[in-house]
């Protein structure tokens, strides 16, 4: 992910937070881009088998 892309009030909050609550919500960040990239695959999955029957 690029810097570019991280929405100003997450960094806002991770500049300010003290360091156990910034890693708290960096894990729980990086946790939730996991999740989101297994979803997404799943999806990506489940579309190509509807399309093109199971392989």
């Amino acid at each position: 992910m690029s810097v570019l892309d991280i929405p100003l009030r997450k960094i806002l909050q991770l500049f300010y937070a003290q360091q156990p609550l910034r890693r708290s919500i960096l894990k729980k960040d990086i946790q939730l881009t996991g999740k989101k990239r297994k979803a997404a695959a799943e999806a990506k999955v489940a579309i190509s088998t509807c399309l093109f029957g199971p392989m």
